[in-house]
């Protein structure tokens, strides 16, 4: 396969297919290539915490070698676009992941995949309708309890589905009217309270689920133009953290937006936006209220791109600085296990990238490309010497799943 850079760029900012209203940020060439070539979303990771595995506890890798990076076969249905965006593991022997395949109609349908320490098998998930239905954003507590959450085109609005250790089943979400919206990510701390976040129309969008019913809470959005909140992570009923971008209207740029929670309302927390004219936020990761990481990059208007990590002390958001492997770089997803130990994943070139922090500084950790055009879209961890990323990589211009296992070498 071909690819631009305004392509590669595409493809590491995730749901273009869905946030139409809100990708007005990013070329129109861009999105439509992106539809057309089946790259995806990401998401977040183990429930407890939520997005990225946030909130696990683990020793620290100061002074230990980084995680050991290996290929894992998956499944993919069907011979069309098969795509992983989110994973979450509750431990080392079991994960779900989440995405979308083609079917022969050309629609989107959701994918979950689950691992049981041994392989990955898919796992039958409902789709409402007949058009495209994407799952980006899963978080489990159990090998009982899990919630996933994307986007429907039937009715143009949000999907949810819960797993119940036997069946995944669609979740009635609120009816927002005729805008159009989705839910990205989603980060539950038990099985009577999960935070989703997204886009509705060119605003922010968030629920909040109580056992019973998901229902809208209010959310700030930044200007005019589009917002949305690709990834959340709470680690306690009092405690969130969220990130994405907006879109300064009129002027064709994205900035880094974070939003936080206080147990009562959302607010707008400022971020920075360094270097290049855009600038996103994929993904979230907090292990405490005061330790939190975003993932992402910075672009410029040709498609040349930087990854982007960002920390949060309880105070502040500040930029961290991460290396580049390659000159089209970008992260996806991140998930921290303490505030020394932090994964993030994403696309560099045409391939993997995995980035690890050891409380000092963050390093290109080597990944696998078992096929052509890799790339992760999403990492769980559920201790230090535990990782599961997932993502997609091109056989014959085909996407198929990926999924890699990080484990401690020696």
């Amino acid at each position: 396969m071909h690819r631009s850079s305004a392509l590669s760029v595409a493809r590491m900012l995730r749901r273009p297919v869905v946030s139409a209203g809100v990708a007005a940020g990013v070329a129109a060439g861009v999105v439509v290539a992106l539809t057309a070539g089946a790259s995806g979303s990401a998401r977040p990771g183990p429930g407890a915490a939520g997005a990225g595995g946030a909130g696990r506890t683990g020793p620290s890798l100061t002074g230990v070698q980084a995680l050991t990076w290996s290929s894992v076969p998956s499944p993919n249905r069907g011979t069309g676009n098969n795509l992983l965006d989110g994973v979450s593991c509750i431990s080392a022997t079991a994960c779900t992941a989440v995405g979308y395949s083609t079917a022969s109609s050309g629609a989107f349908r959701t994918l979950v995949e689950s691992w049981d320490g041994t392989h990955w098998s898919v796992v039958p998930s409902p789709s409402v309708g007949t058009g495209n239905n994407i799952l980006d954003g899963v978080s489990c507590i159990s090998a009982t309890v899990c919630t996933a959450t994307g986007y429907s085109a039937a009715g143009s609005r949000a999907l949810i589905e819960s797993w119940d250790g036997t069946h995944w089943s669609v979740v009635p979400s609120p009816i927002l009217g005729p805008d159009n919206h989705a839910l990205n990510g989603v980060s539950c701390l038990s099985a009577t309270a999960c935070t989703a976040t997204g886009f509705r129309g060119s605003k922010t969008l968030i629920e909040s689920w109580d056992g019973t019913h998901w229902s809208v809470v209010p959310s700030p959005s930044v200007g005019t133009g589009g917002n949305d909140l690709y990834g959340v992570s709470c680690v306690s009923a009092t405690a969130c953290a969220a990130a994405g971008f907006y879109h300064i209207a009129g002027r064709n740029i994205q900035k880094t937006l974070t939003e936080s929670w206080d147990g009562t309302s959302w607010s707008v927390v400022p971020s920075p936006n360094p270097g290049n004219p855009h600038a996103i936020l994929q993904g979230v990761s907090c292990v405490s209220p005061t330790v939190c990481t975003a993932a992402g990059l910075s672009y410029t208007n040709s498609g040349a791109s930087t990854t982007l990590i960002e920390s949060w002390d309880g105070t502040s958001w500040s930029v961290v600085p991460s290396p580049n492997p390659a000159a089209e770089s970008g992260l996806s997803g991140a998930s921290c296990v303490s505030a020394t130990v932090c994964t993030a994943v994403g696309l560099s070139g045409s391939g993997t990238v995995i980035e690890s922090w050891d409380g000092t500084s963050w390093s290109v950790v080597p990944s696998p490309n078992p096929a052509a055009e890799s790339g992760l879209e999403g990492v769980s961890c559920v201790s230090a010497t535990a990782c599961t990323a997932v993502g997609r990589g091109f056989i014959r211009d085909v996407s198929k799943t990926l999924i890699e296992s990080g484990t401690a070498s020696g």
